[in-house]
């Protein structure tokens, strides 16, 4: 059965706040309420743990620049648990291989390059024709 549309009696065990005035507001005939905030509480980042206000229920730091480092942080932590995995030390050793590789064959291409005499053409240097015939100053 729905509502009595007749009633003048406000119908029991409903929401009678009322509507909203401004953006996190209400407005009824008893009182004017605040919406809920979320609760202090102190930044996560070791070092920082600031108390601090949050805009957001779930922001877990009190700034931007505690945000980034707390993912930096994430980030570098990550790489350290891939390295120490089976693939990530099969890969690093790979790397240091060809690092090696290519170290050793390092000087054989400078010795290579120094080998060659250089030769400087005649026509790299410029003289001016008026200096050649004796005319000029």
């Amino acid at each position: 059965m729905g509502p009595d549309k007749d009633s003048s009696t406000p119908p029991k065990n409903q929401d009678t706040r009322g509507t909203p005035v401004t953006p996190g507001t209400f407005e009824t005939k008893a009182c004017r309420r605040r919406a809920r905030r979320p609760r202090s509480r102190a930044c996560l980042l070791k070092g920082c743990e600031r108390v601090f206000r949050p805009q957001q229920p779930l922001t877990r730091y009190c700034s931007e620049a505690c945000r980034e480092q707390a993912r930096r942080w994430r980030e570098w932590k990550a790489r350290r648990r891939y390295r120490q995995s089976a693939d990530g030390k099969q890969k690093r050793q790979a790397q240091s291989r060809r690092y090696r590789e290519r170290r050793k064959a390092e000087p054989e291409r400078k010795t290579a390059a120094l080998s060659g005499a250089r030769v400087i053409p005649i026509k790299f240097f410029f003289v001016l024709p008026s200096l050649r015939s004796g005319q000029g100053l």
